[in-house]
């Protein structure tokens, strides 16, 4: 499994409960907790010029770390409309998708329940659920009342993951502003809501090895190349509390 972010993190938390079954999960980043990411005021140790080069004038950044962009994510958590799902259909712009609403609707709800997400009962109206939010919803700013009132029917507290009411994993949240480095660590990351995943004794992950291509024959890989510069080559779980940096070396992963 390449990378650790939210597609992969997820997929291993499913996996490893279904199936008895050994997972390597190469990650080009290492292990940064949060207490690291908010001694050094960073995300990640990897620098952002370092990660994507582009002459677009917008910036793409990204995390390189264990956990990806749960790392440093704003915790926001809309749903697709089912109207979403028909736009050729219904507005005759785009294509539909092969499935409908109904489809991806009980994982919508499985993911919520990991994320603990909280979100406005009242949203049911329009955006209709088999299952409540996991918590209540954050509490209305002034001007989201005067909306409220305005249009009870349209307007609704945003769904996030970051916690109203405090859980096992992860205090409430404080409404500091700095939801890419929560300091409360309300909102939902791999470190407060997936590690248990990547702690599984059938999973090795492995920091430092970027992928770089992928050996295939027809529409079956049979093996990564990557390269190993960072953190060095061993599963994480035997050197989580220590990374030394080792010489680069390609190697080729046969699958």
């Amino acid at each position: 499994m390449i990378g650790s972010g939210f597609g992969s993190a997820f997929f291993l938390h499913e996996f490893v409960r279904r199936r008895n079954a050994r997972v390597l999960v190469p990650e080009w980043g290492r292990h940064n907790t949060h207490e690291w990411q908010l001694e050094h005021g960073s995300n990640s140790d990897i620098q952002d010029e370092e990660t994507y080069s582009s002459n677009a004038s917008k910036p793409w950044n990204y995390t390189i770390g264990l956990g990806g962009g749960t790392n440093c994510w704003f915790a926001q958590t809309p749903r697709f409309h089912p109207n979403d799902f028909r736009l050729k259909s219904l507005y005759g712009i785009g294509l539909d998708w092969p499935i409908s609403h109904d489809d991806p609707e009980p994982f919508y709800c499985e993911a919520k329940a990991v994320m603990s997400i909280l979100g406005d009962p009242d949203m049911a109206a329009v955006m209709p659920r088999s299952q409540p939010f996991p918590q209540p919803p954050h509490r209305m700013s002034a001007p989201d009342r005067m909306m409220k009132a305005a249009r009870p029917d349209e307007h609704f507290v945003m769904p996030t993951a970051r916690a109203r009411v405090a859980t096992e994993q992860r205090p409430a949240c404080c409404a500091s502003l700095r939801c890419w480095l929560c300091p409360a660590d309300a909102k939902f990351t791999a470190n407060n809501g997936l590690m248990h995943a990547f702690e599984n004794p059938d999973v090795s992950v492995c920091l430092g090895w970027e992928v770089r291509r992928f050996g295939h024959a027809g529409s079956s890989v049979h093996l990564v190349i990557f390269s190993s510069g960072r953190s060095g080559r061993d599963p994480w779980r035997q050197h989580r509390t220590e990374n030394k940096p080792t010489p680069v070396i390609s190697k080729e992963l046969v699958m």
